[in-house]
């Protein structure tokens, strides 16, 4: 058995591997045959500094829509953004607070509709949530979205469709509690 064409090959452990077509094969001696292993496909991986500061940033983020990139991240208690074009990592929206004044932090991004939403811990036991344009990188809306989360702020969220953006948090009452927004950040129903 033979293979006309190889774009790699290695071993592993014991295996001859040989990756071709974007699939992987491993040569069994006992057969004298090729085996298809399925599918593999190679990665270019870039990295692209966010913000060139000594400042320390954590709990980072992101999330892509409509062709640009929004990072969030948690400078002290305040949670900030930037966008940037998918393409070419051109800033589209400097660096921008969430909500300035307040205490925003543990922020996780999602995007439904080609808009950006990020949902961050407010003050005690308060999740909030922003919906951010994704073309001018402007906020256009702030919502409270809970007042019963734990103190870790332990949350977190998906978008479940289109349309729908999955709320799920530990609640001061010990229990899970899950909610459906729309892409007003309204709820749509759930627990």
């Amino acid at each position: 058995s033979s293979i006309s064409t190889a774009d790699a090959m290695a071993t592993y452990e014991s295996e001859l591997l040989i990756w071709s077509q974007n699939r992987i094969l491993t040569w069994s001696e006992a057969q004298d045959k090729w085996y298809d292993r399925g599918a593999a496909y190679s990665t270019a991986v870039a990295t692209r500094p966010i913000n060139a500061s000594a400042t320390s940033y954590n709990v980072s983020d992101s999330v892509y829509a409509s062709g640009a990139v929004l990072v969030c991240y948690e400078i002290s208690i305040e949670t900030r953004y930037q966008i940037y074009d998918y393409v070419t990592g051109a800033v589209l929206k400097s660096e921008t607070q969430v909500e300035p004044a307040a205490i925003s932090v543990s922020p996780k991004c999602v995007s439904i509709g080609g808009r950006f939403f990020v949902i961050y811990a407010g003050s005690t036991n308060v999740i909030r949530g922003v919906i951010i344009n994704a073309q001018t990188g402007a906020v256009t809306s702030t919502v409270t979205l809970a007042t019963d989360c734990f103190a870790n702020n332990s949350f977190d969220v998906i978008a479940v469709d289109a349309s729908t953006i999955m709320l799920v948090y530990s609640s001061t009452t010990t229990t899970i509690e899950i909610k459906y927004l729309n892409s007003s950040l309204t709820l749509k129903g759930g627990s």
